[in-house]
């Protein structure tokens, strides 16, 4: 029964040694998760959209999204083209890096390069800026 609360106090020792001694998160680490967070809102708005009207072609207005009172959309664009909903947003490179960390270098998101998907290589319509961040969703 000791053995058992000397480590129990030793795992919460060792686990409030880890909170103590974490560096605070960084204001691009702050600013990048907020930007995730609005990000995959709008996606999921974007591509429930997509879903529910599969042949609508075009852009996809922010005011027809469900989407949280007073939430700013400008950053972010959605658009249905041959079946795939596209969802994007023209922001600087070290916050794309923040963005795909936050959804685990997820296949379906990635930077437009070259016309590409990158890392992924999938080809991207001409509508979509180089260095946007991308999300892309098949529609059927």
């Amino acid at each position: 029964m000791k053995t058992l609360m000397v480590f129990t106090l030793l795992l919460g020792l060792i686990a409030l040694s880890g909170m103590l001694f974490s560096r605070p998160p960084s204001e691009d680490d702050v600013r990048g998760q907020a930007l995730a967070v609005s990000f995959g809102i709008f996606r999921r708005a974007a591509w429930q959209f997509a879903h529910d009207n599969p042949e609508h072609q075009g852009a996809i207005p922010a005011n027809a999204l469900t989407l949280p009172d007073g939430m700013n959309t400008e950053r972010w664009q959605a658009r249905m083209n041959n079946g795939v909903c596209y969802v994007w947003g023209e922001i600087p490179g070290m916050e794309i890096g923040a963005i795909l960390n936050q959804y685990h270098n997820s296949q379906a998101m990635g930077q437009a390069q070259s016309g590409t998907l990158h890392p992924w290589g999938d080809i991207l319509p001409d509508f979509i800026p180089a260095g946007a961040l991308v999300s892309l969703m098949e529609v059927q």
